[in-house]
């Protein structure tokens, strides 16, 4: 979820497929197109278009920034979105092309020089009915060609024409109408609006992502309200439409980016009980669009977990975590989750780091788990050759940090070798008996892999349990010396 390409590289995805489109014709490449600028272009948008995010991940918060030090997507960005017309109606050899549906007038020019004007009256995405005008200089035979979405189940078509002579066909992704148009033909679009969910698999297993038509929906803080709190105690209601009922309504004022800004209300279920809400409890939360999550700086998630948290008596769950610098990923390590990670980088030394998960109040704890979030060329994991990582424990809020153990059977690294150490690794500290603790953090040596001008560390989870619990890791298990 924290591996996808910055911005740059986004446009030039869309870049490579208008090639694509221009040199084949194939709606496969109109349809990368379509949904690539909904998403993931406007998704690194701010909405107001005063900033631009770099790595614009599936969860976490948009780095937006309006500086161009450093940051190369900030003038990037602003090229995708200036590509758009460039492929969104166009020509070819039989006529006109029609391959993204926005509000607007386009002059084109076939072939043989004949100028052609169309006119698209529409609110798609937000709505499936789009208008098409089409205003030749004169009476002219050719062929109008408009893209059928993929997504769509049930499109229709219909011509308002001042003379009925029409060749409609559908081909290759496209409708085609070959006739005598004049000024003020039209073509009437109706491409019905529907949910979808996508199931997950390898790194997404046990989670669904949501889909409206062309737009990839996220669950957003902004919308959870009080008695949720957080993204992390939420899961989806099940794989299928009919638990979720999907269904848009017009967007709160809090998160209404424009005037038909939509929200998209889903059943849900409480992942883990908190207060007077129990594990497994129904909810339901409001989705927005991708490009609109996290707009306000809140958090947000696309890809939504099945069911109640799989370590249900984790007690550091959806509690304050911290960490000695902010790294440049957006993950968590209390979701319970072993795919969502977190680092230190910030392209700069440091002879320490640590990791830190904060309670409410004090919990007698008898096991602590650290996960080690992932491995990369730079650096992500400990440097045990300075010393293995150690646990650290406050007893409440104005004590000082003690040692609780070291992670003995944590690998032999060094500043520039991982030891074979993969992401999700886990590795414990088992106690003689329970200790109340306040707050628990991991601390240790960050490592630089190839570039020693700096170096960091990364986590996937910080746990703690209150009761011996997934008895399958013994192998990373040691009893501590207090």
């Amino acid at each position: 979820m924290a591996n996808v390409g910055e911005t740059c590289v986004t446009v030039t995805w869309l870049q490579f497929n208008a090639q694509l489109l221009r040199l084949t014709g194939e709606a496969r490449f109109a349809e990368q197109l379509e949904h690539v600028v909904l998403n993931q272009l406007f998704g690194a948008q701010r909405c107001d278009g005063s900033g631009w995010g770099y790595y614009v991940q599936m969860e976490g918060k948009k780095p937006y920034s309006s500086t161009l030090d450093g940051h190369c997507c900030l003038s990037s960005g602003p090229r995708g979105v200036a590509l758009i017309p460039t492929f969104a109606v166009t020509t070819d050899a039989d006529g006109v092309v029609v391959n993204l549906f926005d509000a607007g007038t386009a002059k084109l020019k076939l072939r043989d020089g004949t100028a052609v004007g169309l006119t698209i009256e529409t609110s798609y995405p937000n709505n499936g009915r789009i208008s098409i005008t089409v205003n030749p200089v004169e009476k002219k035979a050719f062929c109008l060609k408009v893209r059928v979405p993929e997504w769509c189940a049930e499109p229709k078509m219909e011509v308002l024409a001042l003379a009925k002579r029409n060749k409609k066909r559908e081909t290759g992704g496209y409708w085609t109408v070959t006739r005598e148009w004049e000024k003020g033909d039209r073509v009437e679009l109706l491409f019905k609006l529907e949910p979808r969910v996508v199931v997950g698999d390898h790194k997404n297993q046990g989670k669904v992502a949501v889909l409206y038509g062309p737009l990839v929906l996220a669950a957003d803080e902004a919308l959870l309200g009080a008695t949720n709190r957080s993204l992390k105690a939420i899961s989806a209601a099940g794989t299928n439409l009919a638990a979720l009922a999907v269904m848009p309504e017009p967007a709160p004022d809090a998160v209404k980016s424009w005037p038909g800004a939509q929200v998209f209300p889903v059943n849900a279920l409480a992942r883990k009980s908190t207060g007077s809400l129990k594990a497994g409890a129904s909810l339901q939360v409001q989705l927005v669009p991708f490009a609109d999550a996290g707009a306000n700086g809140t958090a947000y998630k696309v890809w939504l977990p099945l069911g109640p948290a799989s370590s249900s008596d984790n007690v550091l769950f959806d509690a304050q975590e911290s960490r000695s610098r902010a790294g440049n990923v957006s993950g968590s390590i209390t979701d319970d989750d072993l795919l969502s990670f977190v680092v230190t980088f910030n392209d700069k030394p440091r002879t320490e780091d640590w990791f830190a998960v904060t309670l409410d109040e004090p919990v007698a704890v008898n096991r602590v788990v650290f996960a080690h979030g992932q491995t990369f060329h730079d650096g992500g994991w400990f440097d045990a050759s300075a010393g293995k990582p150690r646990i650290e424990v406050k007893a409440s809020a104005d004590a000082p940090w003690r040692t609780l153990a070291a992670l003995g059977n944590y690998p032999a690294t060094t500043a520039a070798d991982p030891a074979g150490l993969k992401g999700g690794e886990r590795f414990a500290c088992e106690l003689a008996s329970p200790i109340k603790v306040w707050a628990i953090r991991v601390v240790g040596k960050p490592a630089c892999g190839d570039n020693p001008k700096q170096a960091f560390a990364s986590c996937a989870e910080l746990q703690a349990f209150g009761v011996q619990a997934d008895a399958g890791h013994k192998s990373n298990t040691q009893t501590p010396r207090l």
